[in-house]
């Protein structure tokens, strides 16, 4: 028997060969050749690189055509133009490619059979299936790269039908694909098989879209760097599909960008759907759906389905609009996403939602996790729902964290939900949220959010805002339902719940350390926001709202209100605990003239640590009852516990008139509850409390209710009875009242400044019952502090009689306006004793009676004669109280004189100063020295202008002007003349006989004055920064009061500087006093007398003598230094002359008894010898010249 099977094989085998016909290729008209014949079998082995230059068409009969090469290297066919292709028409039933490089194009037309494996293509692949007889198209080692060729610019550069497999294969695209890399066409006919393979958009195109494919199974393959360019409508820049049924296995999408919907992939009306183990990786679309939009129009939903999924790093570009991060459904869509992972969702220009859902779409999601995701646009951060019809969303174990929302419109951290949006999220836990205007979630009309079993922590948005938001224009249309709700550390402020004709339940839940905002003072902007929303920190509930609460627990909760109803609306809380938390106004605040008012109904409540301002649990602003709808509060068997209102109310506080109805406490227990007023409660007044069933024995607690003030009464009335005195006197001090509530408890008022506002001082005013006769001068008006009202001593002037003051309050700061709100007190005005002064002082028509009084006494024997006037005339002392000093008057006319002196004087020297310049060049002006001379008349205008300010009363600049201008002065007027000597000195070279002398050059001699002058300048300077230099106060033998200048110790130093100057001057002086005239100035008797007055001057001074003769013997002084500028302007200028002459280049050659002395005189920096004979003959011719003018 197996003899025979051996013996059919091997007859099939001969048959077989006999039928194929196999022919090595070696050029173009050789393939060209083989396919002009019809043919069974045709095996065409390629072994070397064909050129071709035109199109190879085959369209006769083969049963089959196979093309194999030795290698891709050694085996190719080229096309030398990019538009020629390789066309296997309809009577090639099968083709088989293997081994061999093709450059150029590939089209079939209905081939039954296509086998392409080891192939390499540069160039397309097109076909057409039309008939759908293909039984299989199979790609294996298969390398393709799409031509860059501008001139071959195609829609889908491959085009595939048929029942297509690709696996091992490696697809590179390009721009020259203008639509997509790969285009498959099922036909609803044909299916596609692609594993282990790689496709690569090039970031040109993208990679593959699959349209009515029967049956497709994609596995462990890569989609990379696809891009949809924007002028393109399809979306996909890894998958596009349509109409398929697919499957999806460990496959990749990485560096993908859609410039349109769907990053990864894009499914449009399919009828099945799956991927499972999916890592997409910088992949983004910048519309909507980064991972995947699908979108389903058709009327049966197909079922979509995503597991184990992982995508990171989506986004963190310009440009994306819509949003959809994950996924983006449209139409009537059925998804399932399983274990998803993703990471780095980040849109900071616009939408940055996860999940957008539209239309009828439902999706369910099972463990997913999202860390950091970003988004800056009006949506939900996690579901965005929009253009709803019905969407049905249901989640389960969900973990988000680290969300950020930069939008500064209002949008949603978790959802954001239009119209008929129905979700059920459970078990999520959600932290680190961020924002500018969040609400945690919006849910709008016609939608139901169900939450189980939800955890948040860290939340903060910068804007004041909702957390939960329900809104609807009218009767319950919204509802929201939570269970297991875990809310911690809520930074930021705004009501946690906030209904508008919604319906709210809140079952076992936790909501602890909530608007933590307020410990840092960083709560956030409220600029336009409704000051009600910013002051409630756990529920806003609109008109025709219900709210359900129970077994709830709410710890350490900031804010200044908890919850405000609207009228119309009801909450119903039972076995919750309210605990830890400071709110400034209460937990429940009644304003029914702001329409916030409605139903509460509580019982088996625990109110423990409560802290607020006024009622810790209830504040009543105004409570009134409407025919249509309650305004109530009932409490039913709950406990207030160490409860605390700092100022009134530990538990309720109210100014409404009558409360009892309206507010009612049943079998309910008061204990350790505190407050500065009203333990318990603090009510308008007895008959406006609330109904207490053990009201009995609440009340033998001490202070535990108290009332607004309803009377003002005196503290002591014993000060108010025979109040009498004169017209101009005070009332007795003491005199105070207080308030006192309807339990006859005084009202203790704030008496802490720091804690207390304008507007809740208490303002009391005084008044006189007859004023055309009496009136109240001084503090009529004062306020109330801390347990009294006092009234201040306002003197009372007015006639004699008996009148009333009435002390009434005219604002009542915290309190209600009550009736009993003034005090009279009577009091007489006696007549005038005769022993007072009655005159008109206080008031213009009516006379005060008073004794003088001098407050303080009159001193100095001063006698006391009025109201704080004292007679000094039988003393030496001047002022109100006798306590002054006379001034010390200056003699006028002496000042007078001596100012008109000194400006005369000035007027002189400037003139002189004048004619000086304008004869600079005579001799004897030039021989005196120009320079000096000026300087010398600069220095006496300085000492005078020291003469005006000595006339004037000394201050502390006085002193500074007074020894700048002396100083000064005596620089350069004492300084030119010390210099001028110096240079006589120098020149004949007294005491050093028979030596050659020198002279001094003029930057020498400025040198010498300027330095006298920066010395006194450098301490001037110096007490000036430490204020050394003063004008004191001294006093004459008859107290007079005069300022003198009082100069620091280092004072000393610069005396002791001029005395030196003047001291060498002297010596200068007299050492040429035995130079001819002609050669020397007469200096010696202004020096000395110069002298004499400065230590005359310190003598003077020293004594203590009066301040008139120091100034008029400083003013001799100057005068004298007026003429010491005078003498030293008349100059011998012999000496000039002479030396002028020698540097002109004359030579005289006269000679005397001593013409061997040689003096070098120092001229412009040029030296010269003269002869002591040459100057002598000089003075010889000059004397004749005296002579003969003397004849």
């Amino acid at each position: 028997m197996k003899n025979h099977i051996y013996i059919l094989i091997l007859i099939i085998l001969i048959f077989s060969l006999i039928g194929i016909h196999t022919v090595k290729v070696n050029d173009e008209n050789g393939l060209k050749k083989l396919i002009s014949n019809d043919g069974q079998d045709l095996l065409i082995e390629i072994n070397k690189n064909i050129e071709i230059t035109n199109d190879i068409t085959i369209n006769k009969s083969f049963q089959k055509i196979s093309i194999v090469g030795n290698s891709l290297q050694s085996s190719s066919l080229n096309f030398k133009n990019l538009n020629h292709k390789i066309y296997f028409g309809i009577n090639v039933k099968e083709i088989v490619i293997k081994k061999v490089s093709i450059i150029g194009n590939l089209f079939f037309n209905n081939t039954e059979n296509v086998t392409i494996n080891s192939v390499a293509l540069y160039g397309t692949i097109q076909s057409d299936f039309e008939n759908n007889n293909n039984i299989s198209f199979k790609i294996s080692n298969f390398k393709y790269v799409a031509t860059t060729e501008n001139s071959n610019l195609i829609d889908h550069c491959i085009y595939i039908g048929g029942n297509l497999s690709i696996e091992h294969s490696e697809f590179l695209g390009s721009s020259s694909c203008l639509k997509r890399m790969l285009y498959f066409k099922g036909l609803n006919n044909y299916s596609l098989t692609i594993k282990n393979s790689h496709f690569d958009g090039n970031y040109s195109c993208p990679c593959l879209t699959i349209n009515r494919g029967t049956t497709v199974n994609v596995v462990n393959s890569i989609f990379e760097k696809g891009y949809t360019h924007p002028s393109t409508e399809e979306g996909g820049a890894g998958i596009n599909i349509l109409y398929s049924k697919s499957t999806f296995n460990n496959c990749t999408f990485s560096d993908n960008l859609s410039s349109n919907s769907g990053g990864a992939f894009v499914l449009y009306n399919i009828y099945e759907f799956s991927a499972t183990d999916i890592n997409v990786y910088n992949t983004t679309a910048l519309y909507n759906g980064s991972m995947a939009q699908v979108r389903c129009l058709n009327e049966v939903k197909y079922p979509t389905k995503f597991k184990n999924v992982r995508q990171i790093n989506s986004g963190n570009v310009k440009g994306i609009t819509q949003g959809g991060f994950i996924m983006n459904l449209e139409g009537s869509c059925d998804v399932d996403v399983q274990n998803y992972y993703a990471e780095n969702l980040i849109n900071e220009y616009g939408q940055g939602s996860a999940f957008v859902v539209t239309g009828y779409s439902s999706l369910n999601i099972t463990n997913i996790y999202i860390n950091e995701l970003t988004g800056n646009a009006v949506e939900g951060l996690f579901i965005n729902t929009y253009n709803v019809l019905n969407v049905d969303i249901n989640v389960y174990n969900y973990t988000l964290s680290n969300f950020r929302q930069y939008s500064d419109r209002k949008s949603g951290a978790l959802l954001w939900l239009n119209n008929y949006s129905n979700i059920v999220l459970k078990k999520g836990i959600y932290k680190n949220i961020t924002g500018n205007n969040l609400f945690f979630s919006y849910i709008s009309e016609h939608s139901q959010v169900n939450i189980d079993d939800l955890t948040v922590d860290n939340y903060k948005t910068k804007r004041v805002s909702e957390f939960f938001a329900l809104s609807s224009s009218f009767y319950p249309r919204v509802s929201l339902v939570i269970k297991k709700l875990k809310l911690y550390n809520i930074i930021s402020r705004g009501p946690l719940f906030s209904t508008s004709f919604g319906s709210l339940e809140i079952y076992n839940s936790e909501i602890k350390n909530i608007h933590l905002c307020d410990d840092s003072q960083d709560c956030g902007i409220s600029q336009g926001i409704e000051q009600y929303i910013i002051d409630t920190g756990i529920a806003i509930i609109g008109g025709g709202s219900n709210v359900i609460i129970e077994n709830t627990v709410f710890d350490n909760i900031h804010d200044v209100g908890g919850i405000l109803l609207s009228s119309g609306s009801t909450i119903k809380m039972s076995s919750n605990t309210f605990k830890n938390s400071f709110l400034k106004n209460g937990l429940i605040k009644f304003n029914t003239n702001s329409n916030f008012g409605g139903q509460y109904l509580i019982e088996n409540s625990k109110f423990i640590n409560i802290t607020s301002e006024y009622g810790s649990v209830i504040y009543i602003e105004k409570l009134k009852q409407f025919f249509w709808y309650k305004n109530e509060a009932i409490f039913t068997n709950s406990k207030f516990i160490n409860n605390t209102a700092t100022k009134y109310g530990g538990v309720i506080y109210s100014k409404e008139s009558d409360i009892s109805e309206s507010v009612v406490f049943t079998d309910c227990v008061f204990e350790n509850n505190k407050a500065s007023v009203g333990s318990i409660s603090y009510c308008l007044d007895i008959n406006s409390e609330p109904e207490f069933t053990n009201l009995k024995q609440l009340r033998k607690i001490d202070r535990a209710f108290a009332t607004n003030p309803t009377s003002l009464r005196m503290n002591n009335e014993n000060l108010i009875k025979n109040i009498s005195f004169y017209s101009g006197e005070k009332i007795p001090e003491g005199i105070s009242c207080s308030l006192y509530d309807d339990y006859n408890k005084v009202i203790s008022l704030e008496s802490d400044a720091s804690n207390i506002d304008y507007d809740e001082f208490i303002f009391f005013s005084l008044s006189i019952n007859d004023t055309y006769n009496a009136e109240i001068h001084g503090q009529y008006q004062s306020y109330c502090w801390g347990e009294s009202c006092e009234i201040p001593p306002v003197k009372v002037i007015g006639n004699p009689g008996n009148y009333i003051i009435r002390m009434i309050i005219n604002t009542f700061g915290e309190f209600s306006r009550f009736q009993n709100n003034y005090i009279d007190i009577p009091i007489e005005i006696k007549p005038c004793n005769s022993s007072y002064i009655n005159q008109y002082m206080e008031s213009p028509k009516i006379k005060s009676c008073y004794s003088p009084k001098c407050d303080p006494l009159c001193y100095n024997l001063g006698k006391c004669v009025n109201i704080n006037v004292c007679d000094c005339r039988n003393t030496s002392y001047t002022g109100d109280h006798c306590d002054q000093f006379y001034k010390l008057n200056r003699i006028k006319v002496l000042d007078n004189f001596i100012q008109s002196i000194s400006y005369l004087l000035i007027f002189l020297i400037i003139l002189t100063t004048i004619m000086t310049l304008y004869q600079k060049k005579h001799p004897y002006i030039k021989g005196g020295g120009v320079d000096f001379l000026i300087l010398i008349l600069i220095g006496s205008i300085i000492k005078i202008i020291f003469v005006l300010f000595l006339v004037q009363d000394k201050t502390t600049n006085i002193c500074y002007f007074l020894y700048l201008f002396d100083n000064s002065s005596f620089s350069l007027v004492f300084g030119s003349i010390l210099v001028k000597a110096l240079r006589i000195y120098k020149i004949f070279g007294i005491g050093v006989p028979n030596k050659k002398s020198y002279g001094l050059n003029k930057i020498t001699m400025y040198f010498i004055i300027l330095s006298i002058l920066v010395i006194h300048l450098f301490f001037c300077l110096l007490w000036y920064k430490l204020n050394l230099l003063n004008a004191k106060p001294f006093y004459t033998n008859s107290n007079q009061e005069y300022y003198k200048c009082v100069y620091p110790k280092s004072s000393n130093i610069t005396m002791a500087f001029n005395y030196f100057i003047l001291i060498y001057g002297c010596f200068l002086s007299y050492s040429i006093r035995n130079v001819e005239k002609n050669f020397r100035e007469n200096l010696t008797v202004p020096v000395y007398i110069y002298v004499i007055f400065r230590v005359l001057l310190q003598i003077i001074e020293i004594q203590n003598i009066s301040i008139i003769v120091q100034d008029f013997l400083n003013e001799i002084g100057t005068s004298r230094c007026k003429e010491t500028s005078k003498n030293s302007s008349g100059l011998d200028l012999n000496i000039s002359l002479e030396i002028s002459k020698n540097t002109s280049g004359l030579n005289l050659i006269e000679e005397y008894d001593f013409n061997k002395l040689n003096i070098t005189i120092e001229s412009n920096d040029t030296k010269s010898n003269i002869s002591k004979s040459n100057i002598l003959k000089s003075t010889k011719n000059q004397n004749k010249n005296k002579n003969k003018n003397k004849k």
